[in-house]
């Protein structure tokens, strides 16, 4: 099985670090465009991410726990120390973990750089007006994905991150809380 990774909002804190955050840390323009830009050119960060901190916020206001992992802009993964001592040797062939102080805690963000085969017969694309939107339907190939943690899709481009039945069964033997695993592959809420 594969999911759609997504964090739980209601129930856990978010990462609060934007564009604006990037600039006051990052003292090359061109290095927070490179981070910004990296879901659609799957570069590597670790040249240009240097030093960034930011602290976690209440999405609800409803004073939620702080995750164990968690998703920030979609597609790169948080994680705290628990989680990053649990999944670092499974994790690392397919991506690179960026140091990040989150109100004075050790955390890392997970830059998947691996991406998982479509299987294209099986995926649709949706149409507005006869113009491409998105896709309405996403599948992979099996052969493909079946040893793979994390990726990514070069269809989605580039910017949702996708989990395999290893990885939530990872995050469930370490008890990392902070993360749904929607069967949807294409639904954004």
């Amino acid at each position: 099985m594969i999911y759609q990774i997504k964090s739980i909002h209601e129930e856990f804190k978010t990462l609060s670090l934007d564009p604006d955050d990037l600039f006051n840390q990052v003292p090359d323009p061109d290095d927070v465009y490179k981070i910004l830009k990296q879901p659609g050119t799957n570069d590597s960060l670790l040249s240009v991410w240097k030093n960034i901190s930011s602290s976690m916020r209440d999405v609800y206001d409803n004073n939620p726990a702080k995750p164990d992992v968690s998703i920030w802009l979609f597609v790169y993964l948080l994680v705290n120390q628990k989680a990053y001592n649990a999944l670092k040797d499974h994790l690392k062939e397919s991506g690179e973990f960026l140091p990040l102080m989150v109100d004075g805690e050790q955390m890392y963000i997970f830059n998947c750089l691996e991406y998982g085969k479509e299987d294209k017969d099986l995926c649709l694309t949706d149409y507005i007006d006869g113009i491409a939107c998105g896709l309405k339907s996403l599948a992979f190939d099996e052969d493909d994905t079946k040893d793979k943690v994390l990726f990514k899709s070069k269809m989605q481009g580039g910017n949702r991150l996708f989990g395999s039945d290893k990885f939530k069964q990872l995050c469930d033997d370490n008890d990392l809380r902070g993360l749904r695993y929607d069967e949807d592959l294409v639904g954004v809420f």
